[in-house]
C-alpha cells in the first residue's frame, strides 16, 4: 500500500535488558470489527564504532523486521476479513433456505385451508415456491 496508508508503530517500549526498543504495530478492519498486533525489535543506541557498511546492514535488518511485522498485521487482518465474508455468506444461505421454508410451509397452509391468495400478493419467495408446486399467475 501506498506509505500514508501502511501501518505505522503505535508503541515502543525499552527492552528489561535495556538494549532494544520493541515496537508494536497496530491495525483495525475497516469496520472495527477485528484488530491485529505484532512486535519488532530495534537497537535502542547506535553501537560505538559503528562503521557505514554495519549502520547500513543494522538499518536493513530493522527495515526487514518492519516489513515483516507489516506482513504479520496485514495477513492477520486479511483472514479475519475472509472469515468474516465466509460467516457472512453461510448466515445469508440459512436465510434464503429458512425463506423458502416459510414460503412453503406458508403455501401448504393456503392450500390445506383452501384460502385464495393472489399472485401479486404474494412475496418473491413464495412465488418461486409456487412455481415449483406447478402454480403460475393463471392456475394461482
Amino acid at each position: 500500500p501506498p506509505k500514508r496508508l501502511r501501518t505505522q508503530p503505535s508503541a515502543g517500549v525499552l527492552s528489561e535488558g535495556g538494549k532494544h526498543f520493541v515496537h508494536t504495530l497496530k491495525e483495525a478492519t475497516p469496520r472495527g470489527t477485528h484488530t491485529a498486533s505484532a512486535e519488532y525489535k530495534t537497537v535502542a543506541e547506535t553501537p560505538e564504532g559503528e562503521g557505514a557498511e554495519q549502520r547500513a546492514r543494522r538499518l536493513k535488518t530493522q527495515a526487514q523486521r518492519l516489513s515483516r511485522a507489516r506482513t504479520a498485521v496485514r495477513t492477520s487482518i486479511d483472514q479475519q476479513l475472509q472469515a468474516e465474508a465466509e460467516a457472512n455468506s453461510k448466515r445469508e444461505a440459512v436465510d434464503a433456505m429458512c425463506e423458502a421454508r416459510k414460503a412453503h410451509w406458508l403455501l401448504h397452509l393456503a392450500r390445506s385451508q383452501r384460502k385464495l391468495v393472489l399472485w401479486g400478493q404474494l412475496p418473491p419467495p413464495s412465488r418461486t415456491a409456487a412455481t415449483q408446486f406447478g402454480f403460475g399467475p393463471g392456475i394461482w
